[in-house]
């Protein structure tokens, strides 16, 4: 079985005979590990000539060996033959020949940048009431294209607003619109993406609200200004989607849902302004005939039949830590064949830090918990993989992983 089959099988009733093998957050490791991963220059990311793009994510997704890949959606190429790349010393950018403008781009910080955009994602009008969060959600999806080519924050050559248009046309007119004018998704997949599970991201709408106003602000407004959290979460799903819309199109098959800091709210806040609107967007990626991965970071302790009725196809939770355990094998026995899990392997105490024998160990349990799932199981991480983490490790996990996944 290739990635492909491996993974679909497992979000199958039945399961699946082989435990698929991945990593959370690919794009994060090709960051942190380019050089031992593809012969090309790192700027290749940015490039406009569709063959460079094929080649660095080709070498990139053959040199890890995983199951699945990020599929991303690349320059529309009606404007892509006006880009060029341009090297002067360590500069790089990319020239507009139409009226000759350049944008600079650096070299992507390995283990991120020290500076993100925090409260108001880049805005310094933080919106208090329905009239100033439409103002700012216009700019937000001006400025926060999320269908880039999923690699890197920075890469950003999709932009929702300006393609607004194509989500007014009927269903055979849009996909018209965007296999004509995104090719190099679909040459991925017509060359050797098939082999692989093509995945793309979204962020969960209440944890789109915390990166608008905040963590305190945002727990405040829970209570104090409810209906302006709604509404936000709201406009945040449409704008969901949008992309899974545009990921349906393109031959994406599953759906990451990024849902992080709501394991701080209480179990009726969770119901109340989060689990609505993971409902829609599970049920939206279901009728698009895509798999959806709920990823829910911190602690599940209290939100167990929460959990269990997003109507994610997949489960993803994190490895212990930060003063909870999440134990394996406890969660294949509360989810009890409902939902397909992911593994949650510890990427720094086992990946990175521990002996080839605690590596085999782990994932001996995790494939305990598969087989009481019955299958339905993907092995992972629960977090990223370290900037330390040679790619040598990556493939001694994926191995062990396979040696021992057959159900």
């Amino acid at each position: 079985m290739n990635g492909m089959e491996k993974i679909e099988a497992a979000f199958s009733k039945e399961g699946t005979p082989e435990i698929p093998v991945v990593m959370p957050y690919t794009h994060i490791f090709i960051r942190d590990h380019w050089e031992e991963l593809t012969q090309q220059p790192w700027y290749s990311i940015f490039s406009p000539d569709i063959n460079e793009q094929i080649k660095w994510i080709k070498e990139a997704t053959l040199s890890i060996g995983q199951d699945w890949f990020n599929l991303p959606v690349g320059y529309n190429k009606k404007e892509a033959e006006y880009f060029s790349i341009i090297k002067e010393g360590e500069k790089i950018s990319i020239l507009d020949s139409r009226d000759g403008s350049k944008k600079f781009f650096f070299r992507p910080r390995i283990r991120g940048e020290s500076e993100t955009m925090g409260r108001g994602l880049g805005q310094d009008k933080i919106p208090y009431s329905i009239e100033e969060f439409d103002q700012w959600f216009e700019i937000f999806e001006k400025n926060k294209p999320e269908l880039v080519l999923q690699w890197f924050e920075m890469a950003k050559n999709f932009n929702i607003v300006k393609e607004s248009a194509w989500f007014d046309k009927n269903d055979d007119e849009k996909e018209s619109l965007f296999k004509d004018n995104f090719l190099l998704p679909q040459l991925i997949l017509k060359d050797w993406g098939n082999a692989f599970f093509p995945l793309g991201r979204i962020v969960g709408p209440l944890w789109y609200s915390f990166n608008v106003w905040g963590f305190d602000e945002t727990m405040t407004l829970l209570i104090d200004n409810s209906e302006l959290v709604h509404y936000a979460c709201k406009k945040f799903t449409e704008h969901a989607f949008k992309i899974i819309d545009i990921s349906s199109i393109i031959g994406t098959k599953g759906i990451w849902i990024e849902d992080l800091l709501t394991e701080m709210i209480s179990p009726e806040h969770f119901k109340t302004f989060n689990l609505n609107y993971l409902q829609e967007i599970t049920s939206e990626i279901r009728s698009k005939k895509m798999y959806s991965i709920h990823y829910f970071c911190g602690n599940p302790y209290k939100k167990w039949e929460l959990l269990k009725n997003t109507g994610a196809d997949g489960l993803a939770l994190e490895e212990s830590k930060k003063g909870f355990t999440t134990d394996i094998e406890e969660v294949s026995a509360i989810i009890n064949k409902k939902m397909a899990i992911l593994g949650n392997l510890d990427p720094v105490s086992i990946v990175e830090k521990g002996s080839s024998q605690d590596l085999r160990s782990e994932i001996v349990k995790q494939m305990r918990a598969a087989r009481k799932n019955n299958g339905k199981f993907i092995m992972s991480t629960g977090s990223p993989i370290t900037p330390d983490t040679p790619l040598s490790r990556i493939h001694e996990y994926i191995e062990i992983s396979r040696s021992l996944g057959k159900i």
